[in-house]
């Protein structure tokens, strides 16, 4: 049997949330694997790692990384030899709770791919900053008027704007990287470094760090042509959004979904709308319980 590894990120502010996660897959996902938490190197010295450990849960420290980035770029170390003691690595981010038994088929899964889900937006519009992107990044069109496009032609560093550039003319789907499985193989083939030096050039010159797209342009950059379709049974977005038509406001009254999820495996909820926020009637009381049962 293949060992897998189901890894998740947090920093200090919010690993008090790691908890419900780890049971709610534990419970509900019925995971048979290894857990890890990734917590950056940093915030060592502010949590109980003794907590963790009693639970059978693995914490592995990042190096900080340059920039002082926020906690989501720490997702590169998914690639570090600390994780090659697995043969899969399965990723999933903090605002999520599983509801059936963790199905990766990991026996019909190519070893030479990523598997994830496609995002709401193209290849190209992930190395888009919007300046004014109102209600929604996801379901509102694009104005050209009101975009800036990240990459600096006039920049030092040609090689991946032209990369990207080529690819745009095909505009191409992208992943959205709240799930994620890949065979450990790609730690061999050097993909940290891949990752980090795709960090550094968008980070230090292409202002990065400020989008709230945050780390997937650089996984989607990285593994361009290397990912599949991980299952629909992983809800990569919150159905209620739609649902509201990106009306966030409608939600600070409090809201209760009435979706039906039964046949689902994992539900990623977004952070306008995290499981743990009171006003999310119908999943903060499963929540708790998660965290209660900790």
């Amino acid at each position: 049997m293949s060992k897998k590894v189901l890894v998740t990120l947090a920093n200090y502010d919010y690993i008090e949330y790691s908890k419900s996660l780890f049971e709610s897959a534990k419970l509900s996902g019925k995971w048979d694997g290894d857990f890890v938490l990734i917590v950056p190197e940093e915030d060592k010295d502010k949590i109980d790692k003794s907590i963790f450990d009693k639970k059978g849960i693995n914490v592995y420290f990042g190096k900080t990384l340059i920039g002082n980035p926020e906690v989501n770029f720490y997702k590169i170390y998914l690639l570090d030899k600390y994780f090659q003691k697995w043969d899969w690595i399965f990723y999933t981010d903090l605002d999520v709770l599983f509801f059936n038994k963790i199905e990766l088929d990991l026996n019909l899964r190519d070893e030479k791919y990523l598997y994830a889900n496609p995002d709401g937006l193209s290849f190209i519009n992930q190395f888009y900053n919007r300046l004014d992107w109102g209600i929604s990044p996801y379901n509102l069109p694009f104005n050209n008027d009101k975009i800036n496009l990240w990459i600096n032609p006039k920049s030092k560093i040609k090689e991946i704007p032209k990369e990207i550039s080529k690819i745009s003319k095909k505009d191409c789907n992208a992943f959205q990287s709240c799930f994620m499985l890949f065979n450990t193989r790609f730690i061999e083939l050097k993909y940290f470094q891949k990752l980090y030096d795709s960090y550094k050039i968008y980070f230090e010159y292409f202002n990065q760090g400020k989008s709230h797209l945050r780390d997937q342009p650089i996984f989607n950059l990285v593994f361009y042509k290397k990912w599949k379709y991980l299952n629909d049974k992983f809800i990569n977005k919150y159905p209620i959004f739609d649902k509201i038509n990106w009306d966030l406001k409608l939600l600070d009254s409090g809201y209760l979904d009435n979706t039906d999820y039964s046949d689902i495996i994992a539900l990623h909820f977004f952070r306008w709308f995290t499981p743990w926020n009171k006003n999310n009637l119908r999943f903060y009381p499963v929540w708790k319980e998660y965290n209660d049962k900790f």
